[in-house]
């Protein structure tokens, strides 16, 4: 039998620490998870709708929330009453900073951007984002009895590839 050495304890080290990693990994998915779960139950046993105009044209959609692994919190309000599905998403930098009542600044979305507190992005369809450099409009976030309102007004929006704009308006509780 050969004498236990230092790379031995170093070895055994290693994989006990990666043993317990793993094991703290497992239980923040498993937090994560039933995060996700509390907060779609949360969001049904609201049953709110949000309103919105894209374009002149106007949309009412249930609103639902997310909270996204980078700890970015998102309200979606989804049209789906005709043939074309509308959706509109806003993104704050946590959820803290999406029930803070004030105005936000608009934000260009991006991967690997870090999103101020006291900025948010907005997507419609998927397709139109907004951009700091695009002519304003306002954002706030008010509070309405226990639900929290975000009301947006007159905010352009640009399709990324043939530059097209969208003047978007809406308020959305959640």
């Amino acid at each position: 039998m050969q004498p236990v050495t230092k790379t031995h304890w170093a070895f055994a080290a290693y994989v006990l620490a990666t043993c317990l990693l793993a094991c703290n990994n497992r239980h923040t998915d498993t937090n994560t998870e039933q995060i996700a779960r509390e907060a779609m139950a949360s969001d049904e046993a609201k049953d709110l709708t949000g309103t919105f105009t894209a374009g002149g044209k106007a949309y009412s959609g249930r609103v639902s929330t997310q909270l996204f692994v980078n700890g970015y919190f998102s309200v979606l309000s989804q049209d789906v009453s005709d043939n074309h599905p509308a959706l509109m998403q806003l993104e704050f930098k946590d959820e803290a900073s999406a029930r803070t009542p004030g105005t936000f600044k608009i934000a260009t979305p991006g991967y690997g951007r870090d999103l101020p507190k006291d900025a948010v992005t907005l997507t419609f369809d998927n397709s139109y984002t907004s951009d700091d450099d695009l002519p304003g409009g306002t954002l706030s976030v008010r509070k309405d009895g226990d639900n929290d309102v975000i009301v947006f007004d007159q905010i352009t929006l640009r399709e990324p590839v043939n530059k097209k704009t969208v003047i978007v308006s809406g308020k959305i509780p959640y």
